[in-house]
């Protein structure tokens, strides 16, 4: 992408960059606005199309792929709230779990779906300990038989965010208390509130 701060069509480089773009057939940015800054340094105008941002283009057309039979059913009881923490990671569970705690003890009738980052046997039990020392009824995915009595679900399989997105109302993505935020472009597209 080039920003619009880029010196890379401005002076001496600006002069570099006209030169070796002028050997490419065909130039695609993102959006309009970069296709408008290639122009300064690419005279082929009719040789750049904008073609838009793929990531979020696959993303939009996997997630509207989904239908409410594909949605994943993990409990007994349909909650009018089902909060999920996808892909979090040890420093948003230091961050977010004690405040969740207190508001399933006020609230009974929210149940949640927690999706680690990385399954590991270590960091599930440690998540399972915690809400079982809190006294709410805690379930593993994998142990889970038919559908569960649970107030927190621990997925402890790889490959299910998507589906569980389509059954929850709120989602907390994981990473923004320590390395990146992850992708929030699911979960809105499959109708929940974000938090991150």
């Amino acid at each position: 992408e080039l920003s619009s701060k880029s010196r890379r069509y401005k002076g001496l480089l600006g002069f570099v960059n006209k030169l070796f773009y002028s050997y490419f057939d065909l130039i695609l940015p993102i959006a309009e606005e970069v296709a408008q800054r290639f122009k300064k340094i690419y005279k082929k105008d009719k040789n750049i199309i904008v073609t838009g941002d793929t990531r979020y283009n696959r993303i939009f057309e996997k997630a509207l792929q989904y239908t409410n039979d594909d949605a994943i059913k993990l409990f007994k009881s349909d909650s009018d709230c089902i909060i999920v923490l996808g892909s979090i990671w040890k420093s948003d569970i230091d961050v977010i779990f004690d405040p969740l705690s207190k508001i399933l003890e006020k609230y009974p009738f929210i149940q949640i779906i927690i999706v680690p980052h990385e399954i590991k046997e270590n960091e599930i039990k440690i998540i399972k300990e915690f809400w079982v020392k809190k006294n709410f009824i805690t379930d593993l995915f994998s142990e889970s038989k038919d559908f569960s009595d649970a107030r927190v679900m621990i997925i402890d399989k790889v490959g299910l965010l998507a589906k569980i997105y389509r059954i929850s109302k709120i989602a907390f993505v994981g990473g923004g208390f320590g390395r990146n935020v992850h992708n929030v472009l699911e979960p809105v597209v499959l109708g929940n509130a974000v938090l991150f």
